[in-house]
C-alpha cells in the first residue's frame, strides 16, 4: 500500500506547529528548523525542499531512514509519523 506523499507546505506547516521551532529559509530555498529554547539553539532539521526531502536528527530510533549520524530522512514519511517524530526529538532535546 502506497502511503500519500506529504507536501513541503504541509511539512513546513507540522515543524512550524511546535512554539520551540524556529525555521530558517537559506539560499538555496531549503529550509532549517533550530529548537529554541532557553538555554538552547540548536539544528534539529535540514534540508527540507520542494523534492519532498527533509532530515531531522534524532538517535533515539532506528529503521531503514535512519543514518548512522542520527538524521532521519522523513522523506516518505505521513503527516501523524512526521508529527510523532518531532515530539520525540523535541522532548529528548530539551532534557
Amino acid at each position: 500500500m502506497r502511503m500519500f506523499f506529504v507536501t513541503l507546505k504541509e511539512k513546513r506547516a507540522i515543524l512550524n506547529s511546535f512554539n520551540n521551532i524556529v525555521e530558517v529559509k537559506d539560499d538555496n530555498d531549503e529550509f532549517s528548523y533550530y529548537l529554541s529554547g532557553e538555554n538552547t539553539h540548536k539544528l534539529i532539521a535540514k534540508g527540507f525542499n520542494e523534492g519532498g526531502e527533509g532530515y531531522i536528527y534524532n538517535t533515539s530510533i532506528s529503521n531503514q531512514h535512519n543514518s548512522t549520524d542520527g538524521w532521519v530522512d522523513v522523506k516518505d514519511y505521513t503527516a501523524n509519523s512526521l508529527r510523532d517524530l518531532l515530539k520525540d526529538t523535541v522532548s529528548s532535546n530539551l532534557h
